[in-house]
């Protein structure tokens, strides 16, 4: 028989684990079942209802057992929510006041009309904040403070895939995720602080005691992913609700593959320590009930010339953005997927270009002028795009092609501020030509 410690262990071990398990499909259709966040119209027939899945017993005490947090609620402040909330309105603060904030009125009246749009009673609960971050990514405070990272409005392809991501941010609010987390990792702290007591008492090893730490932590992100699960769930209600392609919440995450695909990101999913799904897993689950919903709408949109007119005037800034992480093949891979969308491809070629020509080496500046030469004649080229191939010309010696291509540019804008400076290039390059 096994000794006392490893008896004790290895029960709390097996509790541990039982506690983490995942909460698989189920959790991605919660925001659809959810009548208390508004009826929803798009509710299966009854046996398609019978032939899904409920939740366990345990997964409805887990996840179910705090109610939805009612429009323009506050916490008491005797609990321990409220102290959450405290510690979020001072980092709302100082959110208010950071220089990466965008105070751009008509690119925030648009983010926070469709936070508005999807969150229906709660619109007056969520506040949006713009910031310029090139990340795919926004986050959701407990006080209802959302950050909307402009990487994110790059990334997304229409209406419909942003909205999918300002969706689940709201459920993470209506779901009070964050009070969930803060008792979920009191209580499994408290367990295995229990269990160093119990095993210590027994004179059991340090290792067991190692093991079941690890074990606690990787239960909290199991509790994490599962939470990740039902916020998209929700965020797929809203796109149904609002008459949004539902099938665009599983797009995105395609999309977001897809870059990291292209730009050779092998990082494994680690099922013991992520905080989130795979992008797989969530592409797939939401993709298949995502087919499931759209032949019940009578009408579904994209949104996408609506968001073009948004993106498309301020997609230059968030692309060089991207750019001066100076990580050439995220930047490439990024720009790779934006041009499948077919959508100002000057831009596009010109930037992939200023990629490129960013590395320096020869090499790579000639590449760039492959991509300068694609991006000329296409949608949206910007004049620059003259400049930064005269210079990359001028650096490889390639002395008559860089006059011809800064002179085109000088006449293109005579008001450079570097006019002055790029004549003296000019006269210099001249000079060295009448001497070879």
């Amino acid at each position: 028989m096994l000794p006392l410690s490893s008896r004790l262990g290895a029960l709390v071990i097996v509790a541990l684990l039982a506690a983490g398990c995942e909460g698989g499909q189920p959790l991605y259709e919660a925001g659809l079942k959810d009548e208390a966040f508004g009826k929803f119209a798009g509710r299966a027939s009854a046996s398609d209802e019978a032939a899904r899945p409920a939740l366990s017993a345990e997964e409805v005490d887990r996840f179910i057992r705090l109610e939805n947090i009612r429009p323009e609620e506050r916490p008491p402040i005797e609990s321990d929510e409220a102290g959450v909330w405290l510690i979020a309105d001072r980092a709302e603060a100082s959110v208010r006041r950071e220089a990466d904030r965008i105070r751009d009125a008509e690119l925030n009246s648009y983010v926070h009309g469709n936070v508005c749009k999807l969150a229906g009673a709660y619109c007056s609960s969520v506040r949006s904040y713009v910031v310029r971050v090139p990340t795919f990514n926004a986050s959701m405070s407990p006080n209802g403070m959302m950050m909307v990272h402009t990487g994110l409005l790059l990334r997304a392809g229409n209406e419909a895939e942003m909205n999918a991501v300002l969706g689940h941010e709201i459920g993470h609010f209506l779901r009070r995720h964050s009070v969930q987390r803060q008792r979920m990792i009191a209580q499994t702290k408290s367990t295995l602080a229990w269990l160093s007591f119990a095993v210590a008492l027994v004179g059991g090893s340090l290792n067991l005691m190692d093991l079941s730490s690890t074990i606690g932590i990787a239960n909290v992100m199991a509790y994490e992913r599962d939470h990740e699960r039902e916020a998209d769930g929700y965020g797929l209600r809203m796109l149904f609700d609002q008459g949004y392609d539902p099938r665009a919440a599983s797009q995105i995450w395609s999309r977001l593959i897809r870059e990291k695909e292209k730009a050779g990101e092998q990082r494994r999913f680690n099922p013991m320590l992520a905080t989130h799904p795979a992008p797989q897993e969530r592409m797939a689950v939401l993709g298949e009930i995502g087919n499931a919903l759209a032949p019940r709408m009578s009408a579904m949109e994209l949104g996408r010339r609506k968001h073009l007119s948004m993106i498309l005037p301020r997609r230059h800034m968030w692309i060089e953005d991207e750019i001066r992480l100076n990580d050439l093949k995220h930047a490439d891979a990024l720009l790779d997927v934006l041009i499948e969308d077919g959508v100002n491809l000057g831009e596009l070629y010109y930037y992939k270009g200023e990629a490129y020509r960013k590395q320096g080496s020869k090499e790579k500046l000639e590449k760039a002028l492959e991509f300068y030469d694609q991006a000329i004649g296409r949608n949206g080229t910007p004049d620059r795009l003259h400049k930064a191939k005269g210079l990359v010309l001028a650096r490889l010696e390639r002395n008559a092609e860089a006059i011809e291509a800064l002179e085109k540019y000088l006449a293109l804008v005579p008001e450079d501020p570097d006019a002055a400076l790029l004549r003296s290039q000019i006269e210099s390059i001249r000079k060295k030509v009448g001497n070879s």
